[in-house]
């Protein structure tokens, strides 16, 4: 299974294919450091994560 996070701003996550609240704080957490790299910016990137 594959999950598609979408970073729209530096602070905003969209996270399309998830299995639970859980997972998707564990990702969230895993992202900070690349959220901090996205500071300041505001263009969207996509992302594919594998969760296997």
């Amino acid at each position: 299974m594959f999950i598609i996070i979408r970073y729209i701003t530096n602070n905003s996550i969209n996270i399309g294919i998830i299995n639970n609240i859980t997972e998707k704080v564990s990702l969230e957490n895993q992202l900070s450091v690349a959220d901090d790299n996205l500071k300041n910016k505001l263009i969207p990137r996509t992302y594919a994560i594998s969760n296997q």
